[in-house]
This record gives structure tokens, sequence and C-alpha cells, in this order.
């Protein structure tokens, strides 16, 4: 997963369902669009817990993996995340 900023007008609006046969019309993806303070914290966080996780699962491809679940996790719960006093904390433990 890479994370980049971008402006809302860039994200492609349209997109093919994967489950749809050649007589269904194609249909709207499904477009998901983050808080730029979501983005804007993992760019910032996202290299140390990498880092982290390598160390202890001496693995970077299951770092890869578990940082990508983390950061997925926070964003799920990313508006309580956001407003509690401490939210690297929040991060931290759902990486441990």
């Amino acid at each position: 997963m890479s994370w980049s900023l971008r402006r809302l007008s860039d994200v492609p609006a349209r997109g093919v369902c994967p489950q749809s046969t050649q007589d269904d019309p194609p249909q709207e993806a499904l477009t998901l669009v983050l808080p730029l303070e979501y983005t804007a914290f993992c760019l910032l966080h996202r290299e140390r817990y990498l880092r982290y996780t390598r160390e202890r699962v001496q693995d970077a491809w299951v770092s890869q993996k578990l940082v990508e679940a983390a950061l997925g996790n926070l964003a799920t719960i990313w508006p309580a995340v956001i407003s509690s006093s401490r939210p690297a904390a929040v991060a931290w433990r759902l990486l441990d």
C-alpha cells in the first residue's frame, strides 16, 4: 500500500464492479475518500511503524501487512482517534 496526497478531483470516480458479467451495465465503483488529516498522519508515521514491526517480526512482507492492517483499523475509528489527546498512542496500541 502506498500513500499519497491527492485532491478529491484527482480521484477516479468510475470503475467496473468485479462481479459484473458481460450483460450487466457498468456500475460506478465505490470511492473512498480519507480525511486529509488521516493521510498526513499515515505519511508522517508509516515508516516508523514499518521499522518497528520489521524489528519485531524479522520479515519485511509481514511487517508491511501488519502496518497496513493497523492503519486500516485506525481509519475505521479515525474520528475518535483525532479527538483523543494522543492519536499516535492509539496507533501504537494497534501495532502491539
